[in-house]
């Protein structure tokens, strides 16, 4: 009986929830897109394990804020540099899968404006790029909280600005009204 109640007592494992709690670790990534015409185009990586349609992501350096960090990230990853944003757009958790294990990790996604695509990057061989729409990248992207930051994005990207005046419809010409003859 005693064996019972210290049992009880004693410490207890720490239970790992899938999609809750506090991630241990906080990585951050980058959302590069640029402008085709009047739409914004994201430039989409596959994960080396799995294949899936990500984007840029890793560990922040010790030595740099979180959105240098993602730059680096993604000239590493997708081989574009650009002007990365100061302020996180949104963040994701997803599971990192390592050897015999698994742990949460959250992410916080910073967006990349790309000025520059390179034809050779360091992870070209284990990876490959796409560019799509922000319906294609809907499509492509199987992470239900990676697609709400990105729709935050686009909707950022896509809303018109503040300070310009609404356009207003122009007004429309008044026709003469027919005269009615009475007797």
């Amino acid at each position: 009986m005693l064996r019972r109640i210290m049992r009880a007592l004693g410490p207890r494992r720490r239970r790992s929830l899938p999609h809750g709690g506090r991630p241990a670790t906080v990585q951050s990534g980058a959302i590069p897109y640029a402008w085709a015409g009047d739409e914004p185009t994201y430039l989409l990586i596959t994960s080396r394990r799995t294949g899936r349609w990500i984007f840029p992501k890793g560990a922040v350096e010790p030595d740099m804020t979180p959105a240098r960090s993602a730059a680096k990230e993604a000239w590493e990853e997708a081989g574009v540099r650009g002007e990365i944003g100061k302020i996180a757009v949104g963040a994701y958790r997803t599971e990192k899968v390592e050897r015999h294990a698994s742990r949460m990790i959250a992410v916080d996604l910073y967006p990349l404006k790309v000025e520059d695509q390179a034809s050779d990057w360091p992870e070209r061989r284990s990876r490959r790029r796409h560019w799509a729409t922000h319906r294609q990248a809907r499509k492509l992207i199987d992470n239900p909280e990676l697609m709400a930051v990105l729709d935050r994005l686009h909707a950022d990207l896509t809303q018109p600005t503040g300070n310009a005046e609404p356009v207003k419809p122009p007004k429309r010409r008044r026709q003469p009204r027919k005269r009615v003859r009475t007797r």
